[in-house]
């Protein structure tokens, strides 16, 4: 399994997942990392970019494991499943012998716009990243360029009537 954002925290992964193991940490090669949903409840994501990586743990899980990741993620209506080939990861430590099947977890486009995430997931993600050794600015960038590329607002109801 490809962690990225919030499951990253090691915490939180003992939790979710007991059996888990952080096998490996490195690069997802071709990808950004982003902030996706309602504009101060954002969550990570991550979005094919030529000549962009993302950092990622890669960890060893059980079926039991990935059911309840399925839930936490929402899968299929939230996150869907992407599966990945071992070349695309660029490995700063850890190893993957033996690897047969590598999965990640992209959130579904139609489920919001970039944006901000709330301060708490946004300080569990870093956490995350400083728990599996990886550097944080890559986190930084991403909040900034979904903030960046957030589409305008939408205007309402009461903004079409003078008062």
């Amino acid at each position: 399994y490809i962690a990225y954002g919030s499951n990253l925290n090691l915490k939180q992964m003992q939790f979710r997942c007991p059996d888990a193991k952080l096998v490996a940490t490195g690069f997802l090669k071709g990808y950004e990392l982003l902030f996706r949903g309602n504009d101060g409840n954002c969550f990570c994501t991550i979005e094919r970019c030529a000549n962009s990586k993302v950092p990622v743990g890669i960890f060893k899980i059980t079926e039991k494991c990935k059911l309840s990741l399925d839930r936490y993620e929402g899968y299929p209506r939230h996150y869907r499943i992407n599966h990945i080939k071992p070349s695309e990861i660029q490995l700063s430590q850890g190893d993957l012998t033996g690897c047969k099947e590598l999965f990640v977890y992209i959130m579904n486009k139609y489920n919001g716009e970039l944006g901000r995430p709330s301060s708490h997931y946004y300080e569990v993600c870093l956490r995350g990243y400083h728990d599996c050794g990886l550097n944080g600015r890559y986190l930084q960038k991403a909040l900034q360029d979904s903030i960046n590329r957030m589409p305008p607002p939408k205007r309402r109801y009461q903004d079409f009537w003078r008062r």
